[in-house]
């Protein structure tokens, strides 16, 4: 139930069923719409996001595996972490996914040892993720590359951050006399 609730959290949300794709895959355009780019920017905690476009290309590699790729544009507006000024970025990604429906960690048998016991070994494939149902939010990929992807330091161009005065440290305290020591002073 909390993973329910957390998706009717995200700021877009693009379903689509992937037991309906068919042998030749989809390609599928996702364009946020005014709205959706006003929740999504408060979503990312930033002032706004003027442009959010994607393609998403899905292909079967199985019954239960699919394989997503997309290319995400997004222009972020951003706040200058010295001067306070918006900082408009333009955000670039190539995102590559392996679905795998009603997954969990797949066990290989081994094959009897001489006392015939089967040891199990967990595939450490890791590269996919795992389904529980056929549901799929095509937009999820692409809010977790965008939200980890941001500059968590945007800077203005050509804006340096120098510390003030009042930021260094008193004479007497350690870091002082251990910058002296390094200075060989």
């Amino acid at each position: 139930m909390a993973a329910h609730n957390e998706l009717e959290s995200l700021p877009l949300s693009r379903p689509y069923e992937l037991s309906d794709l068919g042998a030749g895959g989809a390609e599928l355009r996702i364009d946020a719409s005014g709205e959706e780019l006003l929740r999504l920017a408060g979503w990312l905690a930033v002032p706004e996001v003027r442009r959010f476009e994607a393609v998403v290309r899905l292909r079967r590699r199985g019954t239960d595996r699919f394989v997503y790729d997309a290319e995400l544009e997004a222009l972020v507006v951003q706040t200058c972490v010295v001067t306070l000024v918006p900082v408009p970025r333009s955000y670039r990604f190539a995102i590559s996914r392996l679905l795998e429906v009603h997954g969990g960690k797949r066990r290989r048998a081994e094959g009897p040892d001489k006392a015939g016991v089967i040891s199990l070994t967990l595939d450490e494939d890791d590269t996919h993720e795992e389904l529980s149902s056929y549901r799929y939010d095509l937009a999820l990929p692409l809010l977790e590359e965008l939200s980890l992807g941001l500059d968590p330091y945007p800077r203005a161009e050509g804006v340096e951050f120098t510390p003030s005065a009042e930021l260094e440290a008193p004479e007497d305290s350690p870091f002082a006399a251990l910058a002296k020591f390094r200075r060989g002073k």
